[in-house]
């Protein structure tokens, strides 16, 4: 059950149509997981830089947690690349504009249907 928050500067009219939907798309062929089971935030027109004063060059944060994919530094090392690729591929931006905060979830952590995941 992936989740995924996108925030960057850029206003909504400035990422490609269907932004989200298409990256859930490649996130779920490049981690083996059911595109069913992701779930998206998108946040645009941030006060936000990367580095303390940049705020006018566009910039997108992208977090995203799983369950039993991003356990392990090998795991990691595997798939961070291939995040960036997808990234900056959808988007033109460079990898010196963006960056990507991958995190493990413990399924007792996780709510779902009024319990915790089991």
């Amino acid at each position: 059950m992936p989740f995924v928050k996108l925030l960057t500067n850029l206003p909504k009219d400035k990422l490609p149509l269907q932004l989200m939907p298409i990256l859930c798309e490649k996130l779920a062929s490049t981690l083996e997981k059911d595109l069913k089971a992701f779930n998206w935030i998108l946040e645009t027109d941030k006060n936000m830089s990367k580095g303390p004063n940049n705020e006018s060059t566009p910039y997108i944060y992208m977090e995203i947690r799983a369950l039993k994919v991003f356990d392990t530094r090998e795991q990691m090392v595997q798939h961070m690349p291939k995040l960036f690729g997808i990234m900056t591929d959808l988007t033109g931006l460079g990898q010196d504009q963006i960056h990507i905060l991958a995190a493990p979830v413990e399924p007792f952590y996780l709510g779902v249907n009024g319990s915790i995941k089991n």
